[in-house]
Parts: C-alpha cells; sequence; structure tokens
C-alpha cells in the first residue's frame, strides 16, 4: 500500500513539473511563431516588389521554407482558402481563425489587419502595409520577449511548487 502511494505522489509530481513546462512552452513558441511571421512578412515584401508573382505563388514559396510549426499550417490554410477560389483577405482571414498558434489576439489583429489589404492596391501600396505589419510584429516580438523571460520562468517554478505542495497535502 505504501509502495502505491509514494509512486502516484511521484506522478503527481512530474505532472505538475511537466503542465509547468507545458505552460511555459507557449511563451517559447509565441516567440519562434511571430519571428517566422516576421520572416514570411520579408519574404512576401521582397517577392512583390522584385518578381511581382501572384499572392498565390508567393504563399507556396514561403509554405517551402517554412519550418514545420504552426505558422507553416497557417500558410496551407491560406493556399487551401486560394485554391477553392477565395479573395485572398477571406483566405487570410479564414486561415487565421482555423489555424492554432501561440499568439495573442494582438498578434492576430495584425496578420487580420496586414490580410485586408494584401492584392488590393498597387505594389507601393503593398509594401507600405507590409512594413507597417512588420513594424508592428516587432513591437509584438519585443513584448513576446519580456513575457517569455519573466512568465516562462514563473511556470516552470509554478509547476514544481505546486508539486510539492499537492505531494505535502497529500503525505
Amino acid at each position: 500500500m505504501q509502495m502505491i502511494k509514494y509512486v502516484l505522489l511521484i506522478a503527481i509530481m512530474f505532472l505538475a513539473i511537466y503542465i509547468g513546462n507545458l505552460i511555459s512552452k507557449k511563451y517559447i513558441n509565441r516567440v519562434k511563431e511571430l519571428i517566422q511571421i516576421k520572416l514570411s512578412i520579408s519574404i512576401i515584401k521582397s517577392k512583390i516588389k522584385f518578381t511581382q508573382n501572384p499572392l498565390k505563388d508567393i504563399f507556396e514559396q514561403i509554405l517551402k521554407s517554412t519550418e514545420e510549426t504552426n505558422i507553416k499550417e497557417l500558410w496551407k490554410n491560406a493556399i487551401k482558402g486560394l485554391n477553392n477560389n477565395l479573395e485572398i483577405e477571406t483566405a487570410w482571414e479564414k486561415a487565421i481563425k482555423k489555424t492554432e498558434t501561440n499568439l495573442n489576439k494582438e498578434d492576430l489583429d495584425i496578420l487580420l489587419d496586414m490580410g485586408k489589404m494584401l492584392g488590393k492596391t498597387d505594389i507601393e501600396g503593398q509594401i507600405s502595409n507590409l512594413e507597417i505589419a512588420s513594424a508592428f510584429i516587432d513591437t509584438q516580438i519585443k513584448k513576446a520577449e519580456e513575457e517569455k523571460q519573466k512568465n516562462s520562468k514563473l511556470c516552470k517554478t509554478l509547476g514544481i511548487v505546486s508539486g510539492l505542495g499537492l505531494i505535502i497535502i497529500l503525505i
């Protein structure tokens, strides 16, 4: 009986640590996703300026160069929408709403605003819109880094402390 009790206490401790690390990863992944979006915006800007390829082709190129994350899923969903003959703004909005990311509401609002102008203005208008979105994303990256520094360690520590607290209560 004692053995089962100790095994359960150890399991509770590992579960609490796991949950703390899982929450901590959200902060870390948000920073990574924002950086990927920034890189994607730079690619879109360059491709629009120098190659003038259709946005669907640009999205497909970005999809190929993006590492496996939620942001890759975002591009896949946007391309699916474009393949279903949706307008760029609609496909982009649906992709953002459909894709699960670690981004917060502010981040998603920036992306939605960026999508409203894609393909709607001349080249210079699109480039300036992308530059504005890129500047906003830079600000969000800085905020996300600060949150990661502050909250990531806190979540891990809380996981350990709550695990120990539960063990003490149950003993």
